[in-house]
């Protein structure tokens, strides 16, 4: 057995590049590439960057935008009780916010190269 027909047996065709054939408007075969691993895998990373970017962002919310604050009062005969409040930090919110913008704004550019290449391989098996 060849690798072609070892190569057509496990993927049903005998090249590894695959593509999908379709008549345009004007009457034009167009074919279209189908497998797309490296865009695939720039999609499903920028998916994974998201959703751990919120995961991220929502841990942050709760554990720095709102602080506990010690405040220590004497009492008599010199003793001390702490008690702690809850007070407004303006670099936990700013913290909190950085991460989610940069998270959508990875997950975006991200996007945008994955299908700038799909546009591109489109375009290019248009001209072939």
């Amino acid at each position: 057995m060849g690798q072609e027909e070892l190569r057509e047996k496990i993927y049903g065709h005998k090249s590894h590049e695959e593509y999908e054939s379709y008549k345009n408007d004007e009457g034009y075969e167009v074919k279209k590439h189908m497998k797309n691993s490296a865009e695939n895998a720039i999609t499903l990373f920028a998916n994974l960057i998201l959703i751990f970017g919120i995961i991220a962002t929502i841990i942050c919310a709760f554990t720095t935008i709102f602080v506990d604050t010690p405040q220590i009062s004497y009492g008599s005969f010199a003793r001390a009780s702490v008690k702690t409040t809850k007070e407004f930090n303006p670099m936990g919110l700013f913290l909190t916010l950085t991460i989610l913008f940069t998270t959508i704004l990875q997950w975006a550019l991200m996007r945008v190269i994955a299908n700038i290449s799909l546009n591109i391989k489109d375009i290019n098996n248009k001209l072939k």
